[in-house]
């Protein structure tokens, strides 16, 4: 399969999980809770942060596709090994950010299992789809 359509595929499947992750059904409460004692900051336009989102996600994405695509295997296993090799990456700069911001460390977590999972599964799909 062509890797700028696999990437649009699993894009529109991250913002699918995102919507459930952060919606009513898992996190919202506590995620809007913990960013209302952090952040007093008045709110951004939300089209214009879900747009953002979809296209800042679907370059990640492609990333991801890029490097699943050079690996050897095109197994599920191997995409999603490359996603968590990418997820680490992006864990220890994460990390480093949290510590000197003094980012609300609740909501960080949530948002580090949130990629964990989203590496996973889109490298994964990304693995399978390329073998399409």
């Amino acid at each position: 399969m062509n890797l700028f359509l696999a990437s649009l595929i699993v894009t529109i499947g991250v913002y699918c999980l995102s919507y459930i992750w952060f919606g009513p059904l898992v996190f919202r409460k506590l995620y809007e809770k913990q960013l209302e004692r952090s952040n007093k900051a008045k709110p951004h336009p939300r089209m214009l942060i879900f747009g953002l989102f979809f296209a800042l996600t679907y370059i990640a994405v492609a990333t991801l596709a890029y490097f699943v695509a050079l690996a050897p295997g095109k197994t599920f296993w191997d995409g999603a090994r490359m996603g968590l090799y990418l997820w680490i990456f992006y864990l220890a700069l994460e990390f480093s950010n949290t510590l000197f911001n003094r980012v609300n460390i609740i909501v960080q977590t949530i948002n580090w299992a949130f990629w964990l999972i989203v590496s996973i599964l889109s490298g994964g799909l990304l693995g399978l789809l390329m073998r399409m």
